[in-house]
């Protein structure tokens, strides 16, 4: 096995990343080209690693970070670490010795910060490791996707998801759309603009580096990228972005206009969404990062999800993992109060924390 980290974009690098992505059971949006792609065209990062892991000159293993503070310490990480959730690199975590080598250049690097991680990696990567540090972060709520006799999604508790549509459930139809066109996004945009999220001050696309983030997303990821908007007869009233890979479903950003609230439009585009789903064959949505009633409305599988700190020096884990753990006490402390919650997202717009 041979380790290469490039700290330059090598176009053959990318190609070979991709093919990869495309054939992976382990392949989600955080973890392919597109999105580092995105990330570093957005945010213009110009210190990045790349490591990938060759047998016989095949590559096997691959995953991309940027170099940017953390809690006032440099740590490679990935970008943006407010966007992502899942297993954050390319990498078969059944395979020790592939894992194993894959944490030995990680640690090559220095530090490194990972958030939004699930069990699975953790415990590959050694949940007891003398180099690694982790602490318990949010939840991550996925539904599997079975249908019925007659073709329709199961979802246990439709009737109460749809309870306030239930006589006029016709009247709301899902259009889907993909990153071939920006059609989609624009009306995405459009309806963030009027959501409900906005009037409180933590709408998705609260400004333009964001905006320009998921158009390039649109742009790299084309068929694999869903923007999905839902009607109201003809008025779009809320949206939902989401990546399609394989079999799989990854949500993304949600949200609604603020005057259709009495619908309980986030209710209704998660039902139309997973009806879609179905339909194409789907086999599981993944919620993403965080808590909330509708999630736990719609399915009661969830898996932990941790932030880890990898790093040889045992006062950058220490320090990193009880100052992580503060600010989550803190943050979901604010996220109580819906009031102080909009003016710490605003304050964070303009001193991010």
């Amino acid at each position: 096995m041979k380790a290469k980290i490039y700290q330059t974009i090598d176009k053959q690098v990318i190609k070979d990343w991709q093919k990869l992505w495309e054939k992976s059971s382990f392949a989600n949006y955080a973890n392919a080209p597109q999105w580092f792609l995105s990330a570093v065209e957005t945010f213009e990062f110009k210190n990045y690693a790349i490591i990938a892991l060759y047998e016989k000159e095949k590559l096997i293993a691959i995953g991309a970070l940027v170099k940017e503070k953390r809690y006032g310490l440099n740590f490679y990480t990935v970008a943006p670490g407010d966007f992502t959730c899942g297993i954050p690199f390319l990498i078969d975590l059944d395979n020790n010795k592939i894992v194993q080598e894959f944490k030995k250049q990680l640690l090559l690097l220095g530090h490194v910060f990972l958030s939004n991680i699930p069990t699975a990696f953790l415990e590959a990567f050694g949940k007891d490791s003398s180099v690694m540090q982790s602490s318990l972060q949010t939840v991550n709520y996925f539904l599997p996707i079975i249908k019925d006799s007659s073709g329709q999604a199961l979802i246990v508790k439709r009737n109460k998801l749809m309870h306030r549509v239930k006589t006029i459930q016709e009247k709301f139809t899902l259009h889907s759309f993909n990153g071939v066109t920006m059609e989609g996004l624009d009306k995405a945009f459009e309806l963030d603009d009027q959501s409900r999220k906005q009037s409180r001050g933590y709408n998705a696309f609260n400004s333009v580096e964001v905006k320009n983030f998921y158009k390039n997303l649109v742009k790299h990821f084309k068929e694999n990228l869903c923007i999905n908007i839902l009607y109201l007869e003809d008025k779009p009233i809320a949206y939902e972005i989401g990546f399609l890979i394989g079999k799989n479903y990854f949500g993304s950003q949600m949200a609604y206009v603020a005057e259709y609230k009495q619908y309980s439009p986030g209710k209704v585009i998660l039902v139309k969404l997973v009806d879609f789903l179905a339909s194409k064959d789907i086999k599981k949505l993944d919620c993403g990062s965080g808590d909330s009633p509708i999630k736990q409305l719609l399915t009661d599988e969830k898996r932990d999800l941790y932030e880890i700190i990898l790093s040889d020096n045992k006062f950058v884990r220490n320090y990193s993992k009880y100052v992580g753990i503060l600010k989550q006490f803190a943050y979901d402390k604010l996220h109580q109060n819906i009031r102080v919650y909009s003016l710490y997202r605003r304050i964070r717009k303009i001193l991010p924390l």
